[in-house]
């Protein structure tokens, strides 16, 4: 088990290169916008989010059984690798498959979104073996790798799209630009695995099983994970317009990215969560409050302040023509991401102690209802349509959770940060409010205002992170 100093390194390592990602992918963004237009941009973004669609089977959700049984149960983890090493290829090969024949007769009279999605999807594959070393990261906390892991596809990704730019290479080069990111994943965490020993396949049927059987639940809870989001692209360029899947496909790559503050902590304390939930209950309610508190300062002001910054964001990282299409399903879809990032940290700490059956009903729950109001609502509003369905089915998630984890280990919400985030979202709506003039110059100062609303009424103190990291709380 890594000790606080090293998990607050790691914390800040996997941030600190993902929010670089984050700027490779929101300058890619600008770039593919300003080049492709609104129409070439959803044609894009519709073979993008359904390939994104078939993500739940890179993970598999193996990553965090082989984690709970090394941290938990004291198992090798170099067979437990080897094992979902195995399983992992014999079911995405197939997946890859299904996912180019659905495309076939989804999108029969678009040929470039079936181009697009027969490229993207050799991405699957790549994730998928890049994702079976994760837990080796995790277990020996080489959190340098990990972060390399993601940053070197982003970096890939932006070169060969700035090389597209230039040269006028056309759509088919931003499909093989979208491929990098998978690839460099895939590059860095096998250089990991060898760093660390000798991770192979491993064959043994009775072993391979026990493992898929109990990666199963993960697997559908992951792969509703994944479907919140993409579902509703694809609904769209099914039920309305090219230039409708476009400005949701916009709204999603921007504020999804910054899901990685709740990803970092859950992937960061994934050995932290296996090891309290099993040993120390205490311990375990501290890490999930403290948890919790980190994801809060990122996920409220993006549900209460991109609102009303939806149409400056788009000019930012677009175009003036697509501020029109976009700027309502950002706003909308920033605080379905919010109310996301605080489930996604609830749910890994509900798996951490065995409760993914509850978690398999309630995320089979959350999508139909997210179907069910995307068919209703995109016919007659569009990407906003389903930018609401996505607030509904993650708010009945987060609030499901809470009851859940409050039930069982007691009061986990952290209050007094939510009592002290107020007034500091206050200052940022008044600014936003006050302040009428250039894009760059709103965003600036909304930023700073509530940056300095968080200093003030002290929702950010170095207590806080000593919390997160110090061993029992």
């Amino acid at each position: 088990m890594a000790d606080g100093g090293v998990l607050a390194r790691g914390v800040m390592t996997v941030t600190g290169a993902r929010v670089l990602g984050l700027i490779f992918s929101l300058v890619q963004v600008k770039l593919a916008v300003t080049y492709l237009g609104p129409t070439g941009y959803g044609l894009l973004m519709t073979a993008t989010l359904f390939v994104n669609s078939f993500g739940a089977w890179t993970e598999l959700g193996m990553g965090n059984v082989v984690v709970r049984r090394v941290s938990g149960r004291g198992m090798d983890l170099q067979r437990q690798v080897g094992l979902s090493m195995t399983v992992s290829m014999l079911i995405v090969f197939p997946m890859v498959m299904v996912a180019n024949m659905a495309a076939r007769l989804l999108y029969a009279d678009q040929p470039l979104v079936q181009l697009g999605i027969a490229i993207l999807s050799v991405g699957l594959i790549a994730s998928t073996w890049a994702l079976r070393y994760a837990p080796v990261a995790q277990v020996h906390s080489r959190f340098g790798h990990y972060a390399a892991a993601d940053l070197i596809g982003r970096a890939l990704s932006l070169a060969l799209v700035g090389v597209t730019v230039a040269m006028d290479l056309g759509l088919v080069w931003f499909f093989l630009a979208q491929l990098m990111v998978p690839v460099g994943q895939m590059i860095a965490m096998t250089r990991l695995g060898k760093l660390i020993g000798g991770f192979r396949p491993v064959w043994n049927r009775r072993e391979m099983w026990d493992l898929l059987r109990e990666t199963l639940p993960m697997t559908y809870i992951a792969a509703v994970g994944v479907l919140y989001f993409t579902i509703d692209g694809v609904m769209l360029s099914q039920l309305s317009t090219t230039e409708q899947v476009g400005a949701y496909g916009m709204a999603y790559r921007i504020v999804g990215n910054f899901t990685i503050v709740s990803a970092s902590i859950a992937s960061v304390l994934a050995a932290r969560f296996a090891q309290d939930a099993a040993t120390e209950r205490a311990a375990f309610t501290t890490t999930i409050r403290s948890s919790l508190q980190a994801v809060l300062i990122v996920a409220a002001p993006l549900a209460v302040l991109v609102m009303g910054l939806a149409p400056d964001v788009i000019i930012l990282l677009g175009s003036k023509e697509m501020a029109g299409l976009a700027s309502g399903p950002l706003g909308l879809v920033a605080i379905g991401v919010g109310i996301g990032m605080m489930s996604a940290v609830m749910s890994a700490a509900l798996i951490a102690d065995y409760q993914q059956r509850i978690l398999t009903i309630l995320n089979t729950a959350n999508l139909l209802l997210n179907i069910t109001a995307n068919i209703v609502l995109i016919p007659m509003y569009g990407a906003t349509g389903a930018a609401i369905s996505l607030i509904m089915s993650e708010t009945s998630g987060f609030v499901i959770c809470l009851a859940l984890l409050i039930r069982r280990y007691g009061q986990c919400l952290p209050v007094g940060t939510v009592l002290r985030l107020v007034p500091a979202l206050a200052v940022g709506l008044a600014t936003e409010a006050l302040i009428d003039g250039h894009w760059g110059v709103r965003i600036l100062l909304v930023g700073l205002a509530y940056g300095l609303g968080l200093l003030v009424f002290r929702v950010v103190a170095l207590k806080d992170v000593r919390t997160l990291m110090k061993r029992g709380g």
